[in-house]
């Protein structure tokens, strides 16, 4: 193991902690050490968006990318950032470019299957949204997103056992 791995491996502990500042210092160190490895570059764009600062994060993900086209997180989570955007074609290749790589990969199902649903398509959503649901069946907000699909599908029972659902996981979710 080298020791940029180490500082993302940190970062992703401390993130976990709530403790972000310290998070982002041990990503930077990460990249700082790590320059030439697309890991690096896109845990911090991965950090970076899921802290609602895209526009920071995003010079990290085409940084992972241009070193692997093929870095199913960077894709992942670029996708996220233009989902973020409202910018649908463009998370819409970033997510099926992901899945190409990575195709049973809970959270970009998630992802892809709000899109759809979200713009407009909810069957097709549902589609992904199954497929994230059982791949990681034990995560409560798979199962209050996909309701919401339910309900732009006019599928009001199933939404409903899925908040249910989402509730018997974690009673936060209610």
């Amino acid at each position: 193991p080298s020791f940029w791995n180490a500082c993302l491996a940190l970062g992703r502990a401390l993130e976990k902690q709530g403790k972000f500042k310290e998070a982002e210092e041990a990503y930077d160190r990460g990249v700082q050490l790590g320059s030439s490895h697309t890991t690096a570059w896109s845990a911090r764009g991965r950090f970076r968006v899921a802290r609602g600062r895209g526009d920071e994060g995003l010079p990290d993900l085409d940084r992972a990318l241009a070193i692997d086209p093929r870095n199913a997180e960077a894709l992942a989570h670029r996708g996220l950032y233009h989902m973020d955007r409202a910018e649908r074609e463009k998370a819409e290749a970033d997510f099926r470019a992901a899945m190409e790589v990575e195709p049973e990969e809970p959270t970009t199902l998630q992802n892809y299957g709000l899109l759809l649903a979200d713009g407009g398509h909810p069957e097709e959503g549902l589609k992904f949204l199954n497929l994230s649901v059982a791949r990681n069946p034990d995560e409560p907000l798979y199962y209050v997103n996909r309701a919401r699909a339910y309900v732009l599908a006019g599928k009001a029972d199933l939404a409903e056992r899925d908040y249910e659902k989402s509730i018997s996981l974690d009673p936060k979710c209610g």
